[in-house]
């Protein structure tokens, strides 16, 4: 049986959303596939975008949370959620793009323990894994290119 990758922490904090890389929204090069989602989430202007690329993926995650989300975008986020990771798992991330091949076959999970459910696993093994069966699928893909 193949180790699981149980959570973006420790050798494998380069999976997580708050990882730095290039990410594009709307011709602004974003820091982290968490501003990319966020952008989009709430459907800024590109000026915004811009000012908004200085603040630190934590910091954007809460105004995610603080902000109303566009509408619609509950219907679409996981497509937007799937571009970043393509976005970060590419050409314009050559050494991301080479770690995620390198995971082979092992399952990728999304372990938390804040209690998201739906992109993740909580502590108590609940959960869809969403987030982790994106990279995953992005991850089959740049495997058989």
């Amino acid at each position: 049986m193949t180790d699981i990758i149980e959570q973006f922490q420790g050798p494998f904090r380069w999976l997580s959303n708050f990882h730095s890389c290039k990410v594009h929204y709307y011709g602004v090069e974003l820091p982290s596939v968490e501003h990319f989602y966020v952008a989009n989430k709430l459907a800024l202007s590109f000026s915004e975008a811009f000012r908004l690329s200085t603040k630190t993926p934590g910091q954007m995650k809460a105004l995610g949370r603080e902000r109303k989300m566009s509408e619609g975008f509950e219907d679409i986020k996981v497509a937007i959620m799937y571009d970043g990771i393509c976005q970060k798992f590419s050409d314009k991330n050559p050494e991301l793009k080479e770690k995620l091949i390198q995971t082979g076959i092992r399952p990728i999970q999304e372990g938390n323990n804040w209690g998201d459910t739906f992109w993740g696993v909580d502590a108590f093994g609940r959960g869809k894994n969403t987030l982790g069966k994106l990279i995953m699928y992005r991850r089959i893909q740049l495997q058989y290119k």
